[in-house]
């Protein structure tokens, strides 16, 4: 926890007056067709597209790379869903077979940390954040949390199971 903790005040430091881009372009999103329960009356019914847009109806309980557990925030392939849909399966962890619900959209120009950007990543890797792609995420929790708490939107990022697709988590 130590490590981590220095490292969060580095990157509140490095992300203060930090590098802001801009994101705007069409993302696509799945989930698996699975019945949910409503967080208010512990009702169950099928996830439905609409799902997809809000950030807390169905994942506000689970830890993710850039988000942990109580932290809204909706994880978005950049592509189309036809370009996107192969690394989306990966990324949710169904097979073939499994039905999914999905929907693409064109996102409006938000403010994020391009994680992809070269100069980025080396002041992150100053801070003291290794790979953004490892299967751990405490360090990339720390940097969802400082980015955050920094005023951005959200985070432009590699995808960690496909090199060839870039993500963006955004913050709500």
């Amino acid at each position: 926890v130590g490590k981590i903790a220095t490292t969060h005040e580095k990157l509140m430091v490095v992300l203060k007056d930090g590098p802001v881009a801009e994101f705007s372009g069409t993302v696509s999103r799945g989930a698996e067709k699975k019945l949910i329960t409503n967080a208010s009356t512990g009702a169950k019914r099928p996830i439905m597209e609409k799902d997809l847009y809000d950030a807390g109806s169905f994942n506000l309980k689970a830890d993710h790379r850039y988000s942990i557990n109580g932290e809204a925030a909706q994880y978005w392939s950049v592509g189309s869903l036809e370009e996107t849909l192969p690394t989306i399966r990966q990324e949710i962890r169904v097979t073939n077979g499994i039905e999914l619900v999905t929907t693409t959209m064109d996102m409006r120009p938000i403010r994020v940390l391009d994680t992809t950007n070269p100069g980025v990543a080396s002041l992150l890797e100053a801070a003291g954040v290794p790979s953004l792609t490892s299967q751990t995420y405490e360090y990339t929790q720390a940097l969802g949390n400082a980015a955050r708490a920094s005023g951005y939107d959200g985070i432009l990022f590699q995808s960690a199971k496909s090199g060839g697709i870039k993500n963006v988590v955004v913050f709500k």
